[in-house]
């Protein structure tokens, strides 16, 4: 017999998965922003560094507002994934791939 999950069954597992994506994705979020930022800022390197990382934890806060505020679970996802896009790009034309 396969039974479906309850309404309070669903609705804890949205906001788990809302939770893992509010703590793991934003960090994946803000560390490879904080990265790819580093490297292409025209500052002197300490300066570069510190401002990225700056940057990192409002991106950080960002994603995990929006982790919660969005509709569904796989939205949540969804949007932290196409923010991480960009900068992982630009972290593979900076450094190639495994550098």
């Amino acid at each position: 017999m396969t039974r479906g999950l309850t309404a309070g069954q669903g609705y804890r597992l949205g906001i788990l998965s809302r939770s893992i994506a509010a703590i793991f994705g934003s960090y994946a979020l803000a560390s490879v922003a904080s990265v790819a930022l580093a490297l292409v800022l025209p500052l002197d390197k300490r300066d570069a560094v510190q401002l990225a990382i700056m940057i990192g934890f409002l991106l950080y806060t960002g994603a995990v507002i929006w982790a919660f505020a969005t509709a569904t679970a796989k939205r949540a996802w969804g949007g932290i994934a196409l923010a991480c896009l960009p900068f992982g790009l630009l972290l593979l034309l900076l450094k190639g791939p495994l550098s």
